[in-house]
């Protein structure tokens, strides 16, 4: 039996296509880690393909945004890997298409089990009813994307002689003061490389 889901490729068989064309390839997703304890993420994926003995070119980078308020309840634990999935996908297929578009065969198939709750998407807002206490306008949404858009390929974490240095953001309990900044890898405080705060 034929289904609209047919022409829709997975996001594991767009992986698998470009792994045969371009088995050295990198596909590289990155998010801020400090937007999850706020309920969403901006995922930028950048696919790079090798041109040359250690060079590589960026051909496509894509973007996804994933929301708790705006899952199933099922779906919810699992906000970071759908997006960072969703990511990976729209990226892949928009350096190397498939028939069925950009969108993932998983994406559409949400669409053809019509969520039970309300879809705020497309139901006209009156300014009046209810509303999800744990959303935000799509005004500030769009103003958030935007501004975690950049044409530019991702600026790297500082290394130390541990490797990548980990981003950590907070407030101190001593003064109270906010911190952010990168802080060395290695789990011995006494080997432990200088910070770099921001």
């Amino acid at each position: 039996m034929s289904s609209f889901l047919d022409n829709y490729e997975s996001v594991n068989d767009s992986v698998i296509r470009f792994r045969k064309a371009h088995p050295y390839g990198k596909i590289t997703p990155t998010f801020d880690e400090s937007t999850i304890p706020n309920g969403y993420l901006v995922v930028m994926t950048t696919i790079e393909v090798l041109v040359g003995p250690d060079d590589y070119q960026l051909v496509a980078t894509d973007y996804a945004y994933g929301n708790v308020a705006f899952m199933k309840e099922n779906m919810k634990r699992w906000v970071c890997e759908d997006t960072i999935t969703s990511s990976i996908g729209r990226a892949v297929k928009l350096f190397m298409p498939s028939p069925g578009g950009r969108a993932s065969r998983e994406d559409m198939s949400k669409v053809e089990t019509p969520a039970p709750e309300k879809d705020y998407w497309v139901t006209p807002f009156t300014g009046q009813g209810e509303t999800p206490a744990d959303t935000k306008p799509i005004a500030e949404v769009i103003a958030m994307v935007r501004e975690q858009l950049s044409p530019t390929h991702p600026a790297q974490p500082p290394v130390c002689r541990h490797g990548n240095m980990v981003f950590k953001k907070g407030k101190s309990k001593t003064t109270g003061n906010d911190y952010k900044g990168y802080t060395c890898s290695s789990t011995d405080r006494a080997d432990q490389c200088t910070a770099v705060w921001l």
